[in-house]
């Protein structure tokens, strides 16, 4: 709990440093003239190491399939299972990019971007000292 607390602190830590930064977020115009442009195929390897490293998708896979999937279930049950999942999955993640793909809601991301920032970051901070000071 110690760990995952100062995880947090850090994470929010972070999050606060970005929202204070003095540096205005770029916007779409000039972030497609600053960065190179990356393949379909880079994206979605990017994408996909991206959430295998967070960990809430290793708590969700995790629940989903300790609950789901014993030795009483079948292989199709299982590959049902994982299938679905991946469908799931799949579906989520292109509702998300074609949302914050478009212009007018990219726009507003990037003009709240650090009030958003500032008030995960404090939302981390505090959930981090709860899980340290906590010793129920």
């Amino acid at each position: 709990m110690i760990l995952g607390g100062l995880y947090l602190l850090y994470l929010g830590i972070q999050l606060l440093k970005s929202a204070f930064n003095k540096n205005p977020t770029p916007s779409a115009k000039n972030q497609d003239e600053t960065l190179p442009q990356k393949s379909h195929s880079m994206l979605l390897v990017q994408g996909f190491l991206t959430n295998m490293a967070n960990p809430k998708a290793l708590v969700y896979f995790s629940s989903v399939f300790s609950i789901a999937i014993s030795t009483e279930v079948s292989i199709f049950e299982q590959s049902s299972l994982l299938a679905l999942v991946f469908i799931e999955s799949l579906m989520w993640f292109s509702a998300v990019a074609l949302v914050f793909s478009a212009p007018k809601i990219n726009h507003y991301y990037q003009k709240f971007s650090k009030k958003i920032d500032g008030i995960t970051g404090g939302i981390f901070i505090s959930f981090g000292c709860l899980l340290i000071l906590n010793r129920d």
